[in-house]
């Protein structure tokens, strides 16, 4: 990859998403509160899934998600990420060249392979992703903030790169605590400070 080419994924990708957020602030700051709602990729939550660039930039997406939903949380802005996985799309066929009618059939190709690679046996579609971001969007998440949802019908750790052989799910480490539901508490990871840190620093992000 060029350097040109990395630093156009970074535009793309990270200042895209942190350029719509600040223009929406402000509105949202008048009305009282809102609901901000970035799209990552598992890809940024575990390796092999997508190249380099890509995947590194939707990490970068998901931590400033985490960041802007802590700082954002005592003036009513919540700010939450999708992580879809698997979803059988023509956007692959249409990112290698493929004509149209190619790009639907590679998305169908998709769909029938699925059930081979993660534990729920079907592809993710557009509209398991717009559930999601209504049920975001939606009153109903009013105490939802920082999280990523994993649209992949797997965790990231139980879904491998397609073709390849299912890992087992490693163990957390023994200071992490088991992971929180969605309304445990807003901006929250579930996972303890790290020992010794200073009191002021200890958030559960």
């Amino acid at each position: 990859m060029t350097v040109e080419g990395w630093d156009a994924t970074f535009a793309l990708l990270v200042r895209g998403p942190a350029l719509g957020m600040k223009h929406a602030l402000p509105l949202m700051r008048e009305r009282g509160g809102g609901s901000i709602i970035n799209t990552a990729s598992i890809a940024g939550m575990q390796a092999g899934w997508g190249p380099l660039a890509y995947s590194t930039a939707k990490g970068a997406v998901i931590h400033m998600t985490r960041c802007a939903a802590a700082e954002l949380s005592p003036q009513k802005i919540r700010v939450n990420a999708i992580c879809p996985g698997l979803i059988a799309t023509s956007i692959f066929g249409t990112a290698l060249g493929l004509p149209r009618e190619g790009a639907d059939q590679m998305a169908a190709m998709i769909a029938e392979r699925a059930a081979g690679v993660q534990p729920v046996p079907k592809a993710g579609l557009p509209a398991d992703i717009a559930a999601a971001a209504l049920y975001l969007a939606s009153d109903d998440s009013a105490f939802v903030s920082g999280t990523t949802s994993s649209s992949t019908a797997a965790s990231p750790s139980a879904a491998p790169t397609p073709g390849t052989p299912r890992r087992p799910r490693p163990s957390p480490p023994s200071w992490a605590s088991p992971p929180s539901s969605a309304g445990d508490r807003p901006g929250s990871r579930g996972v303890e400070p790290t020992p010794g840190a200073p009191a002021s620093r200890r958030l559960l992000l």
